[in-house]
């Protein structure tokens, strides 16, 4: 969590610096509250299972499974849009 909130807050200034207009700006931003939202949802489904029950059961595993699966997602989102912007920026 730490990590993607640290990767968050230094993109901010790039936000600014490669959007070139309030909607790729908003998509920039977006990717990364993304990331966090599912990082924060992963979470909480992990420490829900855990406050359930420490035994290990296939269905915990599946879930917490999906839970990062989510976060990795967002991740590939994240990286897709800031690949774009920045090709499109250097290019």
């Amino acid at each position: 969590m730490r990590e993607y909130t640290m990767i968050f807050l230094a993109s901010i200034p790039f936000t600014i610096y490669l959007g070139e207009s309030p909607v790729e700006r908003i998509l920039m931003l977006g990717a990364g509250l993304l990331v966090i939202l599912m990082e924060y949802l992963n979470s909480a489904i992990e420490t829900t299972l855990d406050r359930i029950s420490l035994a290990h059961h296939d269905l915990t595993g599946a879930a917490k499974d999906m839970g990062s699966a989510s976060v990795f997602v967002a991740a590939l989102f994240f990286v897709y849009v800031w690949g774009e912007f920045i090709y499109r920026h250097f290019s």
